[in-house]
């Protein structure tokens, strides 16, 4: 359990702390689902070219694989996670193995996010609480 004093100065950041550890999951989740559907479809247009071997994995003479690569780039994939896909195919694996986090409770993105573990909690005085009932101000 993590515990701060209503009064801390980095209050705002603590509370912002939580939401900003959300979001990283959410976008190592969303990254992952996106990067293996753009990495299987690299695979697959070199695996199914119907060209000479060595033209499966050659973007200039397979149409489908340049047209993948490009949308893969369009989502951000990195040059070098599309470069290791082909040379995976060329070496004459068929199907690509990619990590796909899920936003479950107990899955690898939340251990991941160091934030996600906690139990965060703001203490409160009674002076802060009266404050609120009275609808005033609190310093």
């Amino acid at each position: 359990m993590v515990i701060l004093e209503a009064d801390h100065p980095d209050i705002e950041d603590f509370i912002d702390w939580k939401v900003k550890e959300e979001q990283k999951v959410a976008a190592l989740v969303t990254g992952s689902k996106i990067i293996k559907k753009a990495l299987k479809a690299i695979m697959d247009a070199c695996v199914n070219c119907g060209g000479p071997g060595v033209d499966f994995f050659d973007p200039a003479t397979n149409p489908a694989l340049k047209k993948q690569i490009r949308l893969a780039r369009r989502v951000y994939v990195p040059d070098a996670v599309i470069t290791r896909v082909i040379q995976l195919a060329r070496q004459g694996q068929t199907a690509i193995n990619f990590a796909e986090f899920t936003t479950d409770w107990d899955s690898d993105a939340y251990l991941t996010v160091s934030g996600q573990n906690s139990n965060n909690t703001i203490r409160v005085t009674d002076e802060f609480l009266r404050a609120v009932e009275a609808d005033g101000d609190w310093f």
